[in-house]
């Protein structure tokens, strides 16, 4: 227990000194917040509410998302998935690609559990990246055709299209894969174990999964086209979804750690969005802005959860 006390106040403070450093590093701060100030004057705040109003259902998607994973391993109640997630937040804030979620997510699952449940954020992860390329990767092809985009375009049109199928695929046939895999006599029965959740799924449950995962898409993407008409970007809806598709496809595959990511989200947003609007700075301080409430706020408060988090008085409703 003096162990998981130890670990549990690192991550912490790890989690707040890299916000220090974000803090202290970000250079743009008049720009933002006198963007801020224009679109708060100029009577935009409704949508600023809205993306706010957006922001649990948002999260909740997640939570539901995670609890169907894991109900096939041990059942847990909506509010457990829920606060699981938001501590998920904490730990993935410092490390690449998030990679730290999966130990504020098992958490909430039984000790003898959560090694196994460390493997069923491979199919959270791959689901959630799969929605972003079912709107993503037609968004790309449309958008370069905006552009004019020419033939080294399309060579990239052409690796996105392949890598999305290969994903579906992996996804569709996920439990026979990692079936067979522990089938083999080799592998070690450590890593058998580890794997055995993701031999479990049915494709329904798969299927449902995919779905509640394009579903939390939608929302997010509501939440950054609002973001745009916040800071006086003021796209059609059509040109929004397809923009916002390809910006998201873009940060997806882009290699960054949760900390960095607001400068790398607003750097590309400035790129992609630029052939439609002259306000990069409004365009910037979306992609900032999307990071704050997306990023920054459920680490925060998850940070409560991880903290006052005890093993030992959890129970499962």
């Amino acid at each position: 227990m003096n162990v998981y006390r130890v670990v549990k106040w690192a991550v912490a403070i790890l989690s707040y000194g890299f916000l220090v450093y974000v803090l202290l590093s970000f250079d743009s701060y008049d720009e933002f917040l006198a963007q801020w100030e224009i679109s708060f004057s100029a009577g935009r705040f409704v949508w600023l509410l809205l993306v706010l109003l957006l922001w649990p259902v948002n999260l909740s998607f997640e939570a539901l998302k995670w609890r169907v994973l894991t109900k096939s391993l041990q059942a847990i109640s909506f509010r457990q998935s829920f606060l699981s997630v938001l501590a998920g937040d904490v730990a993935a804030f410092f490390t690449p690609n998030r990679l730290g979620e999966v130990a504020g997510r098992c958490m909430f699952l039984d000790e003898e559990n959560r090694l196994k449940g460390v493997s069923l954020t491979i199919s959270s992860g791959v689901s959630q990246t799969l929605a972003i390329c079912l709107f993503g990767v037609p968004s790309l092809v449309v958008s370069l055709l905006y552009c004019g985009g020419g033939s080294v375009a399309g060579s990239y049109v052409a690796a996105a299209v392949c890598l999305f199928v290969a994903m579906l695929l992996v996804y569709a046939f996920l439990p026979d894969i990692f079936g067979k895999l522990l089938a083999l006599r080799w592998v070690p029965q450590s890593v058998k174990r580890f794997l055995e959740p993701l031999c479990g799924h049915l494709r329904a449950d798969l299927v449902r999964v995919l779905l509640i995962s394009s579903c939390r898409y939608v929302v997010f993407s509501l939440q950054y086209y609002f973001l745009l008409r916040f800071f006086m970007v003021d796209l059609p809806l059509a040109y929004g979804a397809i923009f916002i598709a390809t910006n998201y496809l873009i940060i997806t595959f882009v290699p960054s750690m949760s900390f960095s990511e607001m400068a790398v989200r607003a750097g590309v947003a400035s790129v992609v969005f630029a052939p439609l609007t002259d306000n990069l700075i409004g365009v910037m301080a979306t992609g900032v802005s999307a990071w704050l409430v997306n990023y920054l706020l459920p680490m925060l408060l998850g940070s409560v959860v991880w903290l006052k988090y005890n093993p030992q008085k959890r129970k499962t409703k």
